[in-house]
């Protein structure tokens, strides 16, 4: 998976940590390694943890897509597929599942070509949903 992360390292010349170890802005001299390293830590792990939250978020909702589909309801699947991506736009597994409902719903032209074109972008490897079609 290609990282698209780009530090802004401008924006940490003016910081330093306070006693408890969070960053502060301070309008005096550049920040040193060690505060520009425990800012970098504090922003990796809420980054983590937010990551954590959407992916836990998105997979109430696959879990409920996948019982809208199993019970019939295609068009409460897809959106239910629909907004976990909005959390998560990397698991092929939703595309996949959102096209499989598109396909149910014999929406074929619009939504189920397009859903199985962004899962084989995202995973080459991610052959099954394009044979069906």
């Amino acid at each position: 998976m290609l990282c698209r992360t780009v530090i802004n390292d401008e924006a940490f010349k003016n910081w330093n940590n306070d006693a408890a170890g969070s960053p502060q802005q301070d309008t005096g001299a550049a920040m040193d390694a060690e505060s520009f390293m425990a800012a970098m830590e504090l922003d990796c792990r809420e980054r983590a943890e937010r990551r954590m939250m959407n992916e836990a978020a998105a997979e109430r909702l696959k879990l409920a897509g996948n019982e809208a589909f199993n019970a019939g309801d295609y068009v409460k699947a897809v959106e239910l597929y629909t907004e976990a991506l909005s959390h998560v736009r990397h698991w092929t597994a939703l595309y996949t599942n959102r096209a499989q409902a598109y396909l149910q719903l014999e929406n074929f032209e619009v939504f189920g070509v397009v859903s199985v074109k962004a899962s084989t972008v995202l995973n080459q490897a991610c052959s099954a949903p394009a044979a069906r079609i």
